[in-house]
């Protein structure tokens, strides 16, 4: 715990099943201000940047708090995009195709090598 501050991380996906990339991102909320650290430039927040450097919606009038709630709900939207993908994935797995069952299982074996990174 921090008097003046609070700090925490979270742990975030990006890429294709094929080429996945796992990234922490730091957070440090203060009285007055926010920081955030990312390993890579990511793709989570490119439109929120946007937003603030057009100058655009209300991003730029509300406080640091509603810019970490608007920076943390990109993050959940990405998880859920991840989802997706990984479920569409699990039934490309199962159904059948023109790609063999053993190119299939290299990909899903690959994939949740990957998905062991972030433990």
């Amino acid at each position: 715990e921090y008097e003046n501050y609070i700090f925490f991380s979270v742990k975030t996906v990006n890429g294709k099943i094929d080429d996945l990339a796992f990234d922490q991102i730091s957070f440090v909320l203060g009285t007055n201000y926010l920081m955030s650290f990312q390993e890579r430039r990511g793709q989570h927040f490119g439109h929120i940047r946007e937003r603030i450097k057009g100058n655009k919606g209300i991003i730029c009038h509300m406080g640091h708090d509603y810019l970490l709630y608007t920076l943390l709900e990109a993050v959940l939207e990405n998880y859920y995009q991840t989802n997706l993908l990984v479920t569409s994935f699990y039934y490309s797995f199962l159904s059948p195709s023109k790609k063999s069952r053993l190119e299939r299982f290299r990909n899903y074996c690959s994939f949740f090598s990957c998905i062991d990174n972030l433990y």
